[in-house]
This record gives structure tokens, sequence and C-alpha cells, in this order.
């Protein structure tokens, strides 16, 4: 479907504020703006909505640009309407999009939607090569008749809270930071595949993951995790790399589930990732990898026998 025909979808009776974005990860940052966005529509008696693109503008403006997300779709939308939105409103950007002016675009959401104010973050822009500034936006505002309210980003010990920063944590494995910035476990889900079955014949068996390619993958390495099988969500070790000892070239993600030796080829299963064990290791020989998945096994255990570890793991 037309980016732009979507938008005739989206009839609100009621007057709106919105705010708009890719919202990758819905970080404790774009919780916030979500969150001022809710009071100040319900302080003007209209409601509140969320405008996401599906894909990052960038696959447009830049297609040979490698994107990676920090969540799927179906998730991203489910974390904005936690956040309160009453509205959320998912549109593909494509090419058409990007070649409308700020003027353009902010016609566009008000011909199709009830459009009475919106509220965005200091370095917001939009329209064709991000010409709508907030500067030219307070302008717009005025000559289209609606509020525009400018929300300070959220900081953490004096730190703001992006995607990018978030993506630059995870890539250095740097789970618990992960887990501040987003206000709750880093989590990916996917297909069991078929694997060479070496945690079986070392005596800890996993269920091998086809990780999506759009999705980022934290650094290589072992994690303390929980994985939901049968909307259980278990103990689990899960280690992330090219499995060096076997002098693997391929990154692979294989979950050890605690006290589970079920059959899980072909079902999804979702992984939070909590805590950071150790880095991918080469090992002499199969004894000496099996005795460390022991011992990183154990230290899992352990983790879970914690009340106030458990507890901070929902």
């Amino acid at each position: 479907m037309n980016a732009l025909d979507e938008f005739t979808k989206f009839q609100v009776p009621e007057p709106i504020f919105i705010t708009v974005g890719v919202f990758d990860g819905v970080h404790k940052g774009h919780s916030h703006l979500i969150k001022k966005l809710v009071e100040i529509s319900s302080s003007a008696s209209c409601v509140s909505g969320v405008l996401t693109f599906r894909n990052n503008p960038m696959t447009v403006v830049n297609p040979d640009r490698q994107i990676l997300y920090l969540s799927n779709l179906d998730d991203r939308l489910n974390y904005i309407k936690d956040a309160g939105a009453d509205y959320v409103f998912p549109v593909d950007f494509n090419y058409q999009l990007s070649l409308m002016s700020p003027l353009e675009f902010l016609q566009l959401l008000q011909k199709n939607l009830n459009l009475k104010g919106m509220v965005v973050g200091p370095n917001f822009a939009l329209g064709h090569k991000r010409e709508g500034t907030v500067t030219v936006l307070k302008t717009l505002a005025h000559d289209l008749n609606f509020e525009l309210s400018v929300i300070e980003p959220l900081e953490i010990d004096g730190f703001t809270i992006s995607s990018t920063s978030v993506r630059d944590a995870l890539l250095a494995g740097e789970i618990g930071l992960v887990s501040t910035m987003l206000g709750r476990a880093y989590k990916i889900s996917g297909p069991v595949v078929y694997g060479e079955q070496w945690g079986r014949d070392l005596g800890y068996p996993t269920a091998n993951l086809s990780i999506n390619s759009q999705l980022i993958i934290p650094k290589d390495g072992v994690y303390i995790t929980l994985a939901r099988i049968n909307g259980d969500w278990l103990p689990s070790a899960t280690s992330i790399g090219s499995r060096p000892t076997f002098g693997g070239k391929g990154k692979v993600m294989e979950v050890h589930i605690i006290g589970f030796d079920g059959d899980l080829y072909g079902q999804i299963i979702e992984v939070k990732f909590l805590e950071r064990i150790r880095d991918q290791i080469k090992f002499e020989s199969l004894g000496d990898l099996s005795d460390q998945i022991g011992t990183d096994v154990e230290i899992v255990r352990s983790k879970f026998t914690d009340p106030d570890f458990s507890r901070k793991c929902g």
C-alpha cells in the first residue's frame, strides 16, 4: 500500500496531539516523550497519538546504509501502547514521503487527523532533508493553528538516552546499561533451527535460534538469560559467536535452557538478556569447553537463587 494511502485510514474523530518518529526500541527517552504527550493532550482535552515509521527513513534516503533495529515492529507497537498513547499509527516511509516539505507533511496530518498539537524533542526535524526543524515548526504551528510543545530529552546521571547509545552499549556487551536505558531487558526472538548438536554431545543441549538479520545482536559472549518456553520464562545460558573451539566462522546464538530437555525445533522462543558472563573463548579441548559450560550454568543457577536478582528480572 502507498504510504500516503495509509494516512486516509487514520481518521480520528477527537482532536489529537501527536508525536512522530521511528521510536526504535522505545527506550526510556521515548517513553518519557510519549508520557509528556499524554499529559499535554489530556490537559487540552484531546487524545494522544504516535505516528511511527515501520522502517527507518535512512533505508529510503540512503539505501546503501545497513540499518539494524532494537526491536521488531510488533514489539515496538506494544511498547508504545504500554507508554500510554491512545492511538498508534504505523506508516511505511517511502520515497514520496521523503520529498515532502515540512508544510506538506503537516497538511497531510491535518487532512487525515484532527491535529491540534505536536509534541517533539529539541533535535526533532521532519520533511525533505530534515528542513522542518523546531524553529521552522514553530512558525508553521502558528500559520496552521496548532500547538507545538518541545520536550527536553530525558537524562540519567547527566547522560542523554538515545537509540544510538543503546545500540552502542549492546555492541559493547554492556547489558546492565542497556537494561537501564530501555527500562527493561533487551529481547530477541526467533525460530529454533537444527544445529550441529555439539551442545547435546557435551551434555548441555541448546536451542539454536535463527537470528533476524535486521536486529542488533549483543556482543559475542556468554550471557545470563531468560527464555520463554510455552509461556513460561525459564533461566538459561546463551552463547553468541562463531564457536571458535569448533573453527566456526558464522555467528550463531545457542540457548541452554536449564532443566529443560524437550523438542523445540520450529518453535519461536524469546530470549531476554540479563547479564554478561564472559567473552567467547577458544578451548584446547572439548573437555575444557564442557567444564567451562558447566561453570557458566552454575553461575546462572546461583544467580536465580538470589531473590533480589529474580525480582529484578520480573
